[in-house]
């Protein structure tokens, strides 16, 4: 017997055994101890040899052992559904785990399973603990639930081994409870001073409420002030009070409970009043009366009789009254009260109509009253007015003044006996006028007569009383004869000065001539018109003495002399003349303020201007040239009131820029393009905008366009799908395909590429998958998105349902890429055909 003891290629020290009984044709045994590996069977190349003979003879035997099948049996307890009380509580589960090794029984063991939560609020699950949470003020009549995954996962093939199971929280009802009410307040009335009785009262009460709920917890609810019932004791009574005079007081308890939803307060009482009997006052009212008849104009006296009574009633309903003496008082001119009696006093020389007092009857709390007494009118009777005046003393032939004097009297007698003089005013009137003599007061002003005859002048003297009375009198003013002499003419000639604008002046002529007595020139007066005027000279107007002279424009110069005028005047056989030069004023020019012009402004970028030549999509810069000028103007000004004009050098100016648009910024003149990365779009512009005061221009600068191209060449990788289908899950079965390897480049510079076989893989960025669409043509168990999974980079997740039939179907699909160079890439999946064993014969 030969044997042979050979290792296994796998690592695990496990050696086959290989025996030969030694005969020319005996068998070979192959025999293995079990194979733990679950990854993939084991293989082993051995060879055979013949032992004698020639030449030997040597063969090759290949030695497969399949990988270990391992299954299990997993039973959990508590394995029925389990209930928790609303108050909350805790389960726990253990679970007994039976391991068989291709198809016999390794090992059963107690083990600890892990919790998880399906579904369903108000339930954690820790370890291997599902806890539901107090429902505190939950109102519930209905049971909550969830659905509980308990785990365990197998040491040997690392299968999760699962069990669903319901775990139940009772349903959280809830009572009302009620306390004892409270009495918060209470008032009752009074019982009146008349009498009568009280069986009830205003009674405010509360009673306070919970919610008791089946989690044990308590919810406070608002009390209740309304709803109860009220229960009185034996009324309380009292008598009428008549006119006694008391004050409130207690006349009995008034008891009562209130009861409501079951439960009956303590009993409670309150006092009960009686009213007080108080006294009031109903009115007061006041008598007054007076003898009738005035009192006579000289005086005399009247006495007044009065008397008051006050009426009282009581809150029991009874009256009384009582009495009082009224205050006198009077009001009106000439009259005086003492005690009752009013006195008028004498009327003496004051005119006037009937006159009254009113005497006024008053207490506190009462209408006062009243009376009127009157006295007789007092008039009176006027006498005739007695006038005295006289002639003056004539005044001289040179002038002067007469005074004239006048005296008047009257007597004014009354009613009430009494006299005295009359007022009596004099009043003086030219009786006609007369050239030289003026009138003022009772004095006359008298000129100088020129004439050789006396002349005269004759006042009316009136006196003017009271009562319309009244004398006139005559009064003459006679003056002496006399001749008049009359001196030179003083003449004064002035011009204004015509302004350096042009225009006409007129003169300003005053002139005067005095005048006296026989052959004397003083003593008489002075006359400063009724001459003649007479105006001549090189243009000067003989009519008014204007002279006009035009303008002098921007002409500057000095004062200049523009005519000599002569006025001259006559009066009373005298004459005089003057020559007077006319100026024209100075015409001086004024520097004035600068006109500017509006700004002009340049602006421009030395490259990117247009769209056919914008900035690379990288980015990049461009120079901006900003300018501005305006015209300046130098304004003048003249006496003449014209203006004239220069013009000077331009003023230049730096405007301010600034830039509005999409990834363009600004650096003093320098605009600055970002690089668009790997943001995608059509060519961008931005404005460039040069201002100064209010005025602007504006430059616009484009940037390329940003474009995604695929710059090498994609395949798929197709999986292949188990025929048991797949799940999205991708802690399951999950078949996918994957891209590899691509690159993606931008108008920008900016690029990305995907290799699977980097060790430096990361997920696939969304900037890039939206670049990607995806469709299959199996839309019924394909699904359900172009994705990615983080361990393996880009991929198709594929869900296929089981495959029930004996061949392979296919999935097929496209995958689009959508930049510059659009692209479709095709692919296929295969389902593998289900694994079935096929008896013959089939029934």
């Amino acid at each position: 017997m030969a044997t042979a003891n050979i290792p296994w290629d796998d690592g695990s020290g496990q050696n086959m055994s290989v025996e030969w009984d030694g005969t020319e044709n005996g068998e070979i045994v192959i025999s293995s101890p079990t194979n733990p590996s679950l990854s993939s069977s084991r293989n082993k190349t051995i060879q055979v040899r013949t032992t004698a003979g020639s030449p030997q003879i040597t063969r090759t035997i290949n030695v497969v052992q399949e990988a270990a099948v391992y299954t299990y049996e997993y039973e959990i307890q508590p394995s029925s559904s389990a209930v928790i009380a609303a108050s909350g509580g805790t389960i726990s589960y253990t679970a007994t785990l039976k391991t068989y090794l291709q198809g016999s029984l390794l090992k059963t063991e107690s083990v600890t399973p892990t919790c998880r939560i399906i579904s369903g609020a108000g339930f954690s699950a820790l370890s291997n603990a599902v806890t539901a949470a107090n429902r505190g003020i939950e109102y519930s009549t209905s049971q909550r639930s969830a659905q509980v995954a308990v785990e365990f996962v197998t040491a040997e093939t690392g299968e999760t081994l699962s069990e669903t199971v319901t775990v139940t929280q009772a349903a959280n009802n809830r009572v009302i409870v009620y306390s004892k009410p409270n009495i918060t307040d209470v008032s009752a009335a009074d019982i009146p001073a008349s009498g009568g009785s009280v069986s009830s009262a205003s009674v405010s009460y509360s009673q306070s409420r919970h919610y008791y709920y089946d989690s044990g917890v308590t919810e406070e609810l608002s009390a209740l002030t309304t709803g109860g019932t009220i229960d009185y004791g034996e009324a309380v009574s009292g008598s009428n009070l008549g006119t006694t005079v008391t004050e409130r007081a207690i006349v009995g308890q008034l008891t009562f409970t209130v009861s409501m939803n079951g439960q009956t307060s303590v009993e409670d009482s309150i006092a009960i009043y009686q009213a007080a009997n108080e006294r009031t006052e109903t009115g007061r009212t006041i008598n007054l009366s007076a003898p009738t008849g005035d009192i006579s104009a000289g005086g005399g006296t009247k006495t007044v009789t009065t008397s008051g009574v006050i009426n009282y009633s009581f809150t029991s309903g009874a009256t009384s009254t009582g009495s009082f003496t009224p205050t006198l008082s009077i009001s009106g001119t000439g009259f005086t009260l003492d005690g009752t009696t009013v006195t008028a006093a004498n009327r003496g020389t004051t005119v006037g109509e009937r006159r009254t007092c009113t005497v006024t009857a008053s207490y506190s709390g009462a209408t006062s009253k009243t009376v009127t007494i009157g006295q007789e009118a007092n008039s009176a009777t006027y006498g005739d007015v007695s006038l005295t005046a006289s002639n003056p003393s004539p005044v001289a032939a040179t002038g002067g003044t007469a005074t004239i004097s006048a005296s008047a009297s009257q007597t004014v007698s009354f009613t009430s006996g009494s006299t005295r003089a009359g007022s009596v005013s004099i009043a003086y009137k030219e009786k006609s006028a007369v050239s030289g003599f003026t009138l003022n007061g009772n004095e006359v002003t008298v000129t100088a007569n020129a004439s050789t005859s006396e002349r005269s002048y004759v006042v009316t003297v009136t006196a003017t009383g009271e009562g319309g009375k009244s004398a006139t009198k005559d009064v003459t003013v006679s003056q002496a004869t006399g001749t008049i002499t009359y001196s030179d003419i003083t003449l004064t000639v002035t011009y204004p000065t015509i302004g350096a604008g042009g225009g006409t002046v007129r003169p300003t002529v005053s002139y005067s001539q005095t005048w006296g007595y026989n052959g004397s020139t003083t003593g008489g007066g002075t006359i400063t018109s009724g001459g003649t005027i007479t105006y001549s000279g090189t243009s000067v107007s003989t009519s008014d003495g204007a002279v006009t002279a035009e303008t002098k424009g921007t002409t500057v110069s000095d004062i200049t002399t523009v005519t000599t005028a002569t006025v001259g005047v006559s009066l009373n056989g005298k004459s005089a003349s003057k020559q007077v030069v006319v100026q024209q004023a100075a015409n001086v020019k004024t520097l004035g303020d600068i006109s500017y012009g509006a700004w002009q402004i340049s602006v421009s970028a030395n490259r990117y201007t247009t769209s056919s030549s914008p900035c690379p999509a990288s980015g990049g810069t461009c120079t901006i040239t900003a300018s501005a000028s305006r015209t300046r103007t130098q304004n003048y000004s003249y006496t003449s009131g014209d203006t004239s004009t220069e013009a000077l050098s331009s003023e230049t100016g730096t405007p301010t820029l600034s830039v509005s648009g999409s990834g363009a910024s600004l650096s003093g003149n320098t605009v600055r393009w970002a690089s668009r990365t790997t943001v995608t779009g059509e060519v961008r512009s931005a404005t460039v905008t040069a201002t100064i005061d209010d005025e602007s221009a504006t430059e616009v600068v484009y940037q390329q366009a940003n474009e995604a191209t695929l710059t090498t060449s994609v395949y798929a990788m197709a999986d292949s799908v188990p025929y048991k289908g797949s799940s999205s899950d991708l802690s399951m079965n999950l078949s996918f395909i994957s891209f590899n390897p691509f690159k993606i480049e931008w108008s920008s510079g900016s690029d990305y590429e995907y290799n699977m076989m980097s060790p430096t893989l990361q997920p696939v960025p969304d900037y890039v998958k939206s670049l990607f669409t995806f469709e299959t043509g199996q839309s019924s168990y394909v699904g359900p998105d172009w994705n990615l999974i983080d361990s393996i980079g880009v991929a198709l997740c594929v869900e296929v349902s089981e495959n029930t039939g004996d061949s392979e179907r296919p999935v097929s699909g496209i995958l689009h890429f959508n930049g510059a160079n659009p692209q479709d890439f095709s692919f296929n999946i295969n389902q593998k055909a289900g694994n079935y064993l096929n008896v013959e014969p089939t029934s």
